[in-house]
C-alpha cells in the first residue's frame, strides 16, 4: 500500500513540475528536432531559417536552454545585440547555479558583455 502512494505521489510530482515549467514531453522533444534543424540551417549559413527554427522550438518548450542560446548566437550573426542579450540572459535564468554549469554560465555572462 505505501508502494502504491509512493508511486502515485511521485506522478503527481513530476505532473506538477512538468506543468510548472510549461514542459511538455512530447513538445520537448519536438522543440529539440527544431533546435537541431536550426543548428545544421546556421551551419549553412541560412541565419534567418535558423532563427525561424529557434523560435518554434521556444514556442513549442518556453524552458529550452539550447533554443534560447543558439537564438541569442543567430541574432548576434545579424548584429541584432539587444534581442541577443536578452536569448542570453533566459539562458542565465535557465540554467541551474551548480558547479557543473560554471563555464556555462561564464560563456553566457561573456557573451552579455560582449
Amino acid at each position: 500500500m505505501r508502494s502504491r502512494i509512493a508511486q502515485v505521489f511521485l506522478i503527481l510530482c513530476v505532473t506538477t513540475i512538468g506543468c510548472a515549467t510549461g514542459s511538455h514531453p512530447e513538445n520537448t522533444g519536438e522543440a529539440r528536432l527544431h533546435v537541431k534543424q536550426g543548428g545544421d540551417l546556421l551551419g549553412k549559413g541560412d541565419v534567418d531559417g535558423a532563427i525561424t527554427e529557434f523560435r518554434t522550438a521556444l514556442r513549442l518548450d518556453p524552458n529550452h536552454e539550447s533554443a534560447h542560446e543558439n537564438l541569442g548566437l543567430a541574432l548576434q550573426k545579424l548584429e541584432r545585440k539587444a534581442e541577443a542579450r536578452e536569448e542570453f540572459t533566459e539562458v542565465l535564468r535557465l540554467l541551474p547555479k551548480t558547479p557543473a554549469n560554471q563555464k556555462k554560465i561564464e560563456q553566457m555572462r561573456q557573451r552579455l558583455r560582449e
